[in-house]
């Protein structure tokens, strides 16, 4: 029953031995505009005279779904059907206010006797979409080929009944060399019991209106247009719809004022569910969910701004390390205006602290507890997150239950992206009561002739869907309908090797004087080319943070250069101290302890370098600076 539609005639598309024809059939992609005019009814116990609503209706036969949008005043809804997912969603925006959406049931079994397409609204009002008509062809006993005049064109009647009370009267638009049928039978045609001259019958006029006439700018405008300023129809259908124990049956006539055949598989808004509103439950099957849990180090530069303030928008830089637990971020906070200053920010999680460090120069770096952390919204993270960090953590948040749920295809920054969706209650930090969408536009990887496995976001939305009105820290008057976007640029372009070896390096805290400079001196000649191998400079970068009893190595150990002088390979690195007055909870070793370690591995013979599976014993150190 999903399959069968109903083909919209219009002009020039009946021929002329019109007593054969039948209901049409058309099972292709369709999108149609019209009105639907309601009289007579009741709504709990309230009478309507009349009532009229415009409805926009779409579907595309090759992804399987269909939409059907009804507007009134201060009253949208829309019936989304996935028939492949076999999920139909109903989308609503009363008042202007937020949309929402549920699950309802799908259409009832197909019954011949019955009207079951019937679909009762929210608004306790019953409609039938154009895509059903045509299951009256099945359902209905044709008592009647009439013709007649709808709105200026001559039209074809078919009628019938249900056994569940509901009769229906199609009118389909006729070519323009129609003639009744009393006017063919005189002038040449079958004989008549009459000789009567018939009235001369005009060819049927033709109308100069598209739909919508032009000083029409949206459907309430449209709505309240009187009948000599609209177009003359291509379809109508009346329908009085008595139901099972009722006295009382309204009267409802569908008009069709637009209708487009597409040949070709249909990306349009209606079919796809609105950014910032969530649909439970809601999948691709043919679509598998992005996979990042492999994505442990990672950057990407970032313009963020929020719809509150589109013209303050913000660039910013961050870093991500799961495996050393490390976070940073380059920002211009929102709260200072329209000239921020830039400062940095850095989450050590494995020793339960933060830096901040001013990018101008003069000021000195802070040491701050996670818990003290002044949040601001381009952080994206949660610090007191980045202890357990992981990819998921940027994504979805600490709860590792939650997962990204597919949404739907979109472009951003005119790059072909699907979207996936996930609710959270833990953003922002500090927050009560607050429950966000999260939306995460994913390039899609089957539009690029390079298939990188890699997740990569293009833009991130977070709405928010309820806030209770307690404050929150860094956060203005945060209500539901706000929503900050995100724009990515430049994700994981970075080496993961070179992000770990650059990206954390703490030495705009330290004056050169305060610098170590140590190398290292090994019993085998490398080839230069491995010496230049982002991998190789991370190696030897964990190396000696090991030896030297640096536990987060990104830290304290940098500046890291290999190369050969003669027949012998050195590595040269940069030690820096511990953070003055620390906080940190992890006892950090100060510069002398580790040279001392390094010295006491060299003189047994301990400390090597191990790449691509090969050993590299260090037999001397030797302080630079």
């Amino acid at each position: 029953m999903l399959n069968l539609l109903c083909l919209v005639l219009v002009v020039g598309t009946i021929p002329h031995e019109v007593d054969s024809q039948a209901l049409h059939f058309y099972n292709g992609s369709f999108y149609n505009t019209g009105e639907i005019m309601r009289q007579h009814f009741y709504v709990k116990g309230k009478y309507y005279g009349t009532e009229l609503a415009v409805f926009e209706e779409i579907f595309d036969s090759f992804g399987r779904k269909a939409a059907f949008r009804v507007t009134k005043k201060d009253d949208v809804f829309t019936v989304l059907h996935d028939i492949q997912a076999q999920k139909r969603y109903l989308l609503r925006t009363e008042g202007g206010r937020s949309t929402s959406c549920i699950e309802t049931l799908l259409p009832a079994a197909w019954n011949r006797n019955l009207m079951s397409d019937i679909f009762h609204g929210p608004d306790e009002r019953d409609y039938i979409t154009l895509r059903d008509i045509l299951v009256l062809r099945s359902k209905l006993t044709i008592s009647t080929r009439d013709e007649d005049m709808a709105r200026g064109i001559y039209t074809k009647i078919f009628g019938g009944r249900s056994d569940d009370s509901v009769s229906a009267v199609l009118k389909w638009t006729l070519n323009q060399e129609y003639v009744p049928k009393d006017y063919y039978d005189y002038y040449g045609g079958k004989p008549k019991t009459t000789t009567k001259k018939p009235n001369p019958v005009p060819d049927p006029p033709i109308s100069s209106y598209s739909w919508p006439p032009k000083r029409f700018t949206d459907f309430h405008e449209a709505m309240l247009a009187p009948l000599n300023s609209t177009p003359p129809i291509i379809w109508e259908a009346w329908f009085n719809m008595q139901r099972p124990g009722s006295y009382f049956a309204p009267t409802i006539t569908i008009r069709v004022y637009n209708f487009d055949y597409i040949k070709h598989p249909i990306q349009h808004d209606l079919l796809q569910i609105p950014d910032g509103v969530r649909c439970e439950g809601y999948k691709n099957r043919d679509l598998k969910k992005p996979i990042y849990t492999s994505m442990r180090v990672f950057s990407f530069s970032v313009i963020a701004w929020t719809n509150k303030n589109k013209h303050y928008k913000r660039v910013s830089e961050g870093w991500l390390d799961a495996n050393q637990k490390l976070y940073k971020v380059d920002y211009q906070s929102w709260s200072e205006g329209a000239t921020p200053k830039y400062s940095s920010v850095i989450i050590s999680g494995q020793e339960g602290v933060g830096y901040r460090i001013p990018l101008e120069k003069g000021e000195p770096c802070e040491e701050f507890s996670l818990a003290d952390t002044s949040f601001d919204a381009q952080m994206i993270i949660d610090p007191q997150h980045v202890p357990n960090l992981t990819a998921k953590s940027f994504f979805t948040g600490s709860n590792q239950s939650m997962t990204l749920d597919y949404k739907k295809a979109a472009f951003k920054v005119g790059i072909p992206c699907h979207k996936w969706d996930v609710i959270r209650y833990d953003w922002p930090p500090g927050s009560s009561g607050v429950k966000t969408l999260w939306e995460w536009c994913l390039v899609d990887m089957t539009k690029y002739s390079n298939q990188n496995k890699t997740v990569t976001p293009v833009a991130l939305e977070i709405h928010v869907l309820e806030a209770q009105g307690v404050p929150t820290p860094g956060f203005e008057n945060l209500a539901a309908g706000d929503t900050y976007f995100y724009q990515f640029f430049n994700f994981n372009q970075t080496s993961p090797d070179v992000v770990q070896i650059e990206g954390f390096f703490m030495d705009r805290c330290y004056e050169k004087s305060n610098w170590t400079t140590v190398r290292f001196t090994l019993n085998e000649t490398i080839d230069e080319k491995v010496l230049k191998q982002s991998a190789f400079l991370a190696m030897a970068q964990k190396k000696v943070a090991i030896f030297a009893g640096i536990k987060v190595p990104a830290l304290r150990v940098g500046h890291i250069k290999a190369y050969n002088s003669g027949e012998k390979t050195y590595v040269q690195i940069v030690l820096l101290d511990r953070f003055p007055n620390t906080t940190s909870t992890m006892d950090p070793v100060t510069t002398y302890e580790s040279i001392e370690k390094l010295k006491y591995y060299i003189r047994n013979q301990k400390m090597s370098f191990d790449f691509n599976g090969k050993s590299y014993l260090v037999t001397e150190m030797c302080k630079v600076h």
